[in-house]
C-alpha cells in the first residue's frame, strides 16, 4: 500500500497547497469588493445565493439556541431542527460581530484546510509511489470534467446558455469549485475521506486511534451534512462483506472501526430521518427538493461531468490489475458511489460528494501505467522536462472546466447585478428589520429580497427559499402578484390575512417602482424609507390595496 521510498506530499507541500487555494479562491470576492459601485452592497456570495442564504438563516436562528424553527416560511413552527455547524458559526458571530460575508471567508478557509489535508492523507494511504500520488492529487484538487466543450458548443451555435448546464455546474464531485464557491462541500468531502481513511488504517494497522478519528469525523459529518453518511456506510458494508467472504473470518479491527463509525453517527442520522418523516413541515420541505431541478446526470453525461479521470478509472477497472487490498477498497468506494448516486431519492446528487477521490486514485494508476511513461520518454529529449511533463500534461487536460468556472464568476460579478449585489437602500431596510422587527412579525417581500429577510433581516419571511418555504411556488407567485400594479385589492388582502403578514418591504428597482406602492393606501403605515426602498406595517384589514 505504501512504499518506504514514497514521501510525497510533505507537510510543507500540503501547507503550500492550502495557501495557494486560499489566495486563488479569494480573488473573485476581492474583485467584487473592490469594484462594487457606491450605491450597491455586495452580499459576499458569488454562486448559489438561495442555498447560502438558507445556511445564513440557520446561523441567525441558532443565536437563540441549538434547536431552531424554520424562519424561511411564514407559518409558526416549533424549534425542532438543529444544525450544529451553523450553531457553531452563530457563536463565532455572536462573540466577534463578524458579518456573514466574513463568516463565508472564514468558513472557506476551514474547508480548504480540511479537504487539502484529507487529500494528502488519502494519497499517502492508498497509493504507493510519489508519481501516482501527484497524479491523483492533481485530479482531486484541480480536476473537472470536459464541460468546457459545452461552452464551445454554446458559442458555436449562438445559444443563450450552455446545453446541459448541470454537466458543468454540479459541484459535489468538484473539489476546486467547492473551495472557492461552496465551503460546506469541501468540508463534507474532507470528512468523508478522513472517515474512510481512518477505517482502512484501523484495519491495516490493527490500531484503534485511526478508528477513533473515523468515528469523530463521521459524527461531525452527521451533524453538518448527514446525506454523505450513505456512501460511507455503503463502502464499509461492501468491503466488510468482501473481506469476510474471501478470508472466511471476521476482520476484527475493521469491524470495530465500522462499529465505532455507526455508533457515533447513526443516532444523529436517525434523528434527521425521523424529523423529515414525522414532522409535517419538514416532510414537506424534503418533498420540495425536486424544485431545484437538480439530479445526478445520466450515465453518459456523467462522463462529461467527471471527464478524463472517470475514463482512466474505467481503464484501471477493465485491466483488473489491482495489486493490493487498499486499491480494492477504492473499487468498493467507487462502485458504491456509482450505485447510490442513481437511487430514486430527491437528494441523489448528494451521493456524488467525495466520489472524485476513488475516481482520481484509480485514474492515477492507469495514467502512470499507460500515459506517463510515454510522455516522459518523449519529453526527455528536452532535458529536465521529462520529469515534470506528465504532471503538466495532466493539469492541462483536467483543469479547463475549472478555469471556465473561475473566469465566469468574475464575468458575473462584474455585472454588479442581483442576487450577488443589492441596492444599499435594500440593505438598510434589512438592517431596520433586524433592529425593529419582533418574533411575531411576518415579512412580505419579493423573493429577490425575501431570501435575505431571515438572515440579514433576522425576521420570518413569507417566501425565501425553494425548499424551506412551504408551498414555495404558490407563495413566490403570490408575493410577485402582490407587488403588481393591476392586482385586485381583495387578492392582496386575502394574502396578508392568510399568511399573517405584518410588514411589507417594497425594494428598490424599476419593477417595483412601477408596481404597487403601499404608501399610497391607508391600510399601511410607513415605518422606514430610504430612497426607493420602504417598509410598511399592515395597519388594518379591509383597506390594504384598493382605492386611495
Amino acid at each position: 500500500m505504501t512504499s518506504p521510498n514514497a514521501s510525497w506530499p510533505t507537510r510543507a507541500t500540503t501547507m503550500g497547497w492550502m495557501a495557494v487555494f486560499a489566495i486563488v479562491g479569494a480573488l473573485p470576492y476581492a474583485f467584487a469588493w473592490l469594484t462594487v459601485p457606491a450605491d450597491l452592497a455586495y452580499t459576499g456570495l458569488m454562486f448559489n445565493v438561495p442555498d447560502h442564504a438558507q445556511y445564513w438563516s440557520w446561523i441567525t436562528a441558532s443565536r437563540h439556541g441549538l434547536f431552531i424553527s424554520n424562519t424561511m416560511s411564514p407559518e409558526p413552527n416549533p424549534p425542532t431542527f438543529m444544525q450544529p455547524l451553523m450553531w457553531c458559526w452563530a457563536q463565532v458571530q455572536a462573540a466577534t460581530g463578524m458579518s456573514f460575508a466574513a463568516i463565508m471567508q472564514a468558513w472557506r478557509l476551514v474547508a480548504i484546510g480540511l479537504v487539502v489535508s484529507a487529500t494528502a492523507a488519502f494519497v499517502r494511504t492508498f497509493l504507493a509511489d510519489d508519481a501516482t500520488r501527484k497524479s491523483a492529487a492533481v485530479m482531486i484538487l484541480v480536476g473537472a470534467g470536459v464541460g468546457w466543450m459545452l461552452v464551445i458548443v454554446k458559442f458555436a451555435l449562438g445559444l443563450a446558455d450552455v446545453p446541459f448546464p448541470h454537466d458543468i455546474f454540479t459541484a459535489e464531485p468538484n473539489t476546486f469549485f467547492g473551495m472557492f464557491a461552496y465551503p460546506y462541500l469541501p468540508m463534507a468531502q474532507g470528512l468523508v475521506v478522513f472517515t474512510l481513511v481512518g477505517v482502512w488504517r484501523a484495519h491495516v494497522r490493527r490500531a484503534w486511534l485511526p478508528a477513533v478519528m473515523a468515528a469523530v469525523c463521521a459524527l461531525a459529518l452527521a451533524l453538518s451534512h448527514a446525506y454523505d453518511l450513505l456512501p460511507i456506510y455503503a463502502t464499509i458494508a461492501v468491503t466488510w462483506c468482501w473481506i469476510v467472504v474471501r478470508d472466511r473470518q471476521l476482520p476484527v479491527a475493521f469491524t470495530g472501526a465500522a462499529a465505532l463509525v455507526a455508533i457515533a453517527s447513526a443516532p444523529v442520522a436517525f434523528f434527521y430521518r425521523q424529523l423529515t418523516t414525522d414532522d409535517p413541515m419538514w416532510r414537506e420541505i424534503l418533498a420540495q427538493y425536486p424544485n431545484a431541478g437538480v439530479w445526478t446526470p445520466p450515465h453518459l453525461h456523467l462522463v462529461v461531468l467527471m471527464g478524463l479521470p472517470l475514463v482512466l478509472a474505467l481503464v484501471t477497472l477493465a485491466g483488473r490489475r489491482l495489486r493490493d487490498d487498499g486499491q480494492r477498497f477504492l473499487v468498493a468506494w467507487f462502485v458504491s458511489g456509482l450505485v447510490l448516486m442513481y437511487v430514486p431519492t430527491v437528494y441523489q446528487i448528494k451521493m456524488l460528494t467525495g466520489w472524485q477521490f476513488p475516481v482520481a486514485a484509480l485514474a492515477a494508476l492507469a495514467w502512470q501505467a499507460h500515459v506517463a511513461p510515454r510522455v516522459s520518454g518523449w519529453a526527455q529529449r528536452f532535458g529536465r522536462l521529462g520529469a515534470v511533463a506528465p504532471v503538466a500534461l495532466l493539469v492541462l487536460l483536467v483543469v479547463p472546466t475549472n478555469l471556465y468556472l473561475f473566469a465566469w464568476r468574475l464575468v458575473e460579478l462584474r455585472r454588479h447585478e442581483r442576487p450577488y449585489f443589492m441596492p444599499r437602500t435594500d440593505l438598510a431596510a434589512l438592517e431596520w428589520l433586524a433592529a425593529h422587527a419582533t418574533s411575531d412579525d411576518v415579512v412580505l417581500a419579493p423573493l429577490e429580497l425575501g431570501q435575505f429577510v431571515p438572515n440579514l433581516g433576522q425576521s420570518r419571511a413569507v417566501v425565501a427559499h425553494w425548499a424551506m418555504t412551504v408551498r414555495y411556488f404558490e407563495r413566490r407567485d403570490a408575493a410577485a402578484r402582490f407587488f403588481a400594479r393591476d392586482t385586485p385589492g381583495e387578492e392582496r388582502e386575502a394574502l396578508l390575512a392568510r399568511e399573517g403578514v405584518t410588514l411589507v418591504v417594497r425594494p428598490d428597482g424599476a419593477a417595483w417602482r412601477e408596481g404597487f406602492d403601499p404608501s399610497q393606501h391607508a391600510g399601511y403605515e410607513q415605518v422606514f424609507s430610504d430612497g426607493a426602498t420602504s417598509i410598511h406595517r399592515v395597519r388594518a384589514r379591509g383597506v390594504t390595496g384598493g382605492e386611495r
